[in-house]
């Protein structure tokens, strides 16, 4: 079996937008979703049948490397990188717009700032240098913290190619990579899920920036290194420019028909009163 897209989600780095695309171009039932309860849907991984596996074209959500041995075949790993700043920044503006939901309440338990969101919440180990523990760890052993070890790991697997890596902020030339390395003909670059409104590091203390910065220094550390490589293969894409301006042209396509498809069916609902 030829080795199947599998789509690392690093919270908060474009990944809903990316999922949709991903469903657009194999079917939304043929897209094998890591969301909510993660063991919950490794158990359901792991029980599925071979012919259900078979189905699934493409795997994609909150989980890292490692889910190998649950799908039934090889995996062709991608993901998209974002700043850990405002990754982090946006991860709590995210957090604060859903407070009421169980998850999202528990991360705020004894949180009131940013500052305090980064160092205690409960779940600060798991979204301080995020990126690091999805590309370096092991979704099926016990969870432990990224540390260098886990840089080590995600570094060799960027640089052996087992993992192709995009950015949020070029996400138009990311998608275009993503889309010839896996043969996608239907994809545009449609945004989802982002937040109103102005960047979320705008109007960050200094002292927050640092507070960030240096529980992520393993995530910054993996940018870094990720920028380079990411520059390097824009540079050796040619026609890469062209394939992203009809990715751009195939999106305003999209929103045209959806347009004129919502204001025939206010017509409809009108001329039915």
């Amino acid at each position: 079996m030829a080795a199947r897209p599998f789509f690392i989600h690093v919270s908060k780095c474009a990944g809903t937008a990316l999922m949709s695309e991903m469903a657009r171009e194999y079917g939304a039932d043929r897209v094998f979703r890591f969301g909510g309860d993660i063991q919950e849907r490794l158990d359901a991984l792991r029980c599925a049948g071979d012919e259900e596996r078979a189905r699934i074209r493409a795997f994609g959500g909150h989980v890292g490397f490692g889910i190998e041995p649950l799908v039934g075949g090889p995996l062709a790993a991608f993901t998209l990188l974002r700043d850990p700043v405002a990754r982090i920044a946006s991860h709590y503006a995210y957090v604060l717009r859903n407070r009421n939901q169980p998850m999202q309440a528990k991360m705020l338990e004894g949180v009131s700032s940013l500052d305090e969101y980064v160092v205690r919440s409960s779940a600060a180990p798991e979204f301080n240098n995020g990126a690091v523990q999805y590309l370096g760890g092991d979704a099926l052993a016990p969870f432990r913290p990224a540390d260098e070890e886990y840089l080590t790991a995600a570094l060799a697997r960027m640089a052996d190619d087992q993992i192709l890596v995009g950015l949020q902020d070029r996400y138009p030339e990311s998608l275009a990579l993503f889309a010839r390395r896996f043969g996608w003909r239907h994809v545009g670059v449609a945004r989802a899920n982002t937040a109103p409104g102005r960047s979320p590091v705008a109007g960050l203390a200094p002292e927050t920036v640092r507070l960030i910065e240096r529980h992520n220094e393993l995530d910054r550390a993996l940018l870094d290194a990720a920028r380079v490589q990411f520059a390097n293969r824009v540079a050796a894409a040619d026609g890469l420019a062209r394939e992203v301006r009809r990715m751009h042209w195939r999106s305003r396509a999209r929103s045209s028909r959806a347009t004129v498809l919502g204001a025939t069916r206010a017509v409809k609902r009108r001329l039915l009163r």
